[in-house]
């Protein structure tokens, strides 16, 4: 339906908008691409391997490896950014790069590749309802 459609900024008609989402293979992030699937042409990045098409093994805190990882992805629309150590028993040296390096990395790496104020406005503008995401894997 109308209200379960998740809209970015440069949606064009019948193209599907580019969506980079990083955290991919995660519990939430793999619910999130396979949701997603059939609207957006997603780009993923993730710490694990992957032997996927459009998709990036990058360590987030490690600032020049996303950096060429940005580097060889399009222009993209949105973006949304999963990728962090979500364990409440993490060390600090996890969570500071996993969730405080990895997420300041990741957004130098989108203002550096999306340099303009316009542009970088319009990659920010992203907007998500997620209810309706798990819909079906209740029990």
């Amino acid at each position: 339906t109308e209200t379960n459609r998740i809209w970015c900024n440069n949606y064009e008609g019948n193209k599907k908008p580019k969506l980079i989402v990083t955290g991919a293979f995660g519990e939430i992030g793999a619910l999130l691409c396979e949701a997603l699937k059939t609207d957006f042409e997603i780009v993923k990045i993730d710490v694990v391997s992957i032997s996927e098409d459009n998709a990036f093994k990058t360590d987030i805190s490690n600032f020049d490896a996303l950096t060429a990882a940005f580097e060889k992805i399009d222009p993209a629309d949105c973006m949304i950014h999963l990728a962090a150590d979500k364990s409440p028993k993490a060390g600090w040296e996890s969570v500071l790069n996993n969730n405080i390096i990895g997420t300041h990395n990741i957004y130098e790496c989108a203002k550096k590749k999306w340099n303009t104020k316009s542009d970088f406005c319009k990659f920010f503008t992203c907007y998500l309802r997620v209810s309706w995401l798990f819909t079906g894997f209740r029990k």
